[in-house]
């Protein structure tokens, strides 16, 4: 089925003015090496090869700093310019006078004398992520170092939590996403259920499922905590790997396992598609 799709990668991209500023950026020239008579003199170097630019064609920088040109009537004809949101900085809590925050999910130091006399300049610091997807930075004060998520430190100075509410949502599930309006305060149950775990978790041990021997029905039971439960076990755990396919799980109890297949009305009766 053919379906149709747009771009969705943000570009950074300007317009080349001929200027001697915008040649010594992106090193526009003859390439080394090369015979000046049979190269045009604003050539520029891409991916792909050299391409040779004119006065009003766009230079494009992808996310790996590689640049490449596109013609003004085919650069406006796909691309829209993107409104950059004001940035707002505030100090960090706890960190004052040491390191600033935005709006935007970016953190920096601030220019200051530390105890031995020396500048320490104001720099935006990357981070890393953590084990959990979350992007953590490392704060320095009085010699020693602690590390911090960022969309917490975001929330904690741009979000009031008058609940004092112990979470932070990412709106857009994308936990590296930390711009002031894509977080909220939250508590561990609606924070579960905004990313799925509780569905999840529902789906797994709320289908009824079925004890198979020999390809036949032997046991039915709604769900897989009752079938574990009707074994002697607390949940259904093994009965669970064993219809996921986990390495392995191929039986449970004596029994081959599978969720109860549904018919057609009583699914459509039951359930709505939800989009991606």
């Amino acid at each position: 089925m053919i379906k149709n799709y747009r771009k969705t990668t943000t570009i950074q991209a300007e317009q080349f003015d001929g200027s001697v500023r915008m040649i010594r950026k992106y090193s526009i020239g003859v390439p080394r090496g090369a015979y000046v008579e049979e190269w045009p003199m604003n050539t520029l170097m891409t991916l792909e090869g050299p391409m040779e630019l004119n006065i009003g064609d766009w230079i494009v920088t992808g996310v790996k700093g590689e640049h490449w040109s596109i013609q003004d009537k085919a650069f406006n004809a796909t691309y829209e310019l993107v409104e950059e949101p004001t940035e707002i900085w505030k100090q960090v809590q706890s960190f004052e006078g040491y390191y600033e925050v935005s709006s935007l999910g970016r953190v920096r130091s601030i220019e200051r004398i530390d105890s031995n006399g020396k500048v320490v300049p104001q720099r935006v610091l990357k981070g890393q992520t953590d084990k959990d997807g979350y992007l953590l930075v490392g704060l320095h004060k009085n010699g020693k170092r602690v590390t911090r998520r960022v969309h917490r430190l975001v929330a904690s100075a741009f979000i009031p939590n008058k609940n004092g509410l112990p979470q932070i949502n990412h709106i857009d599930k994308n936990k590296k996403n930390n711009c002031v309006g894509n977080l909220e305060w939250c508590d561990n149950k609606y924070n579960q259920y905004y990313d799925g775990t509780f569905r999840k978790a529902n789906m797994a041990t709320s289908t009824p499922v079925v004890a198979l021997k020999d390809n036949e029905i032997v046991h039915m039971f709604k769900s897989t905590n009752e079938a574990g439960k009707y074994f002697g076990k607390k949940n259904g755990v093994l009965i669970q790997r064993c219809i996921n396919h986990e390495k392995g799980y191929k039986t449970a109890y004596g029994y081959h396992w599978s969720r109860l297949p549904i018919a057609d009305d009583v699914f459509k009766a039951s359930y709505v598609e939800v989009a991606e």
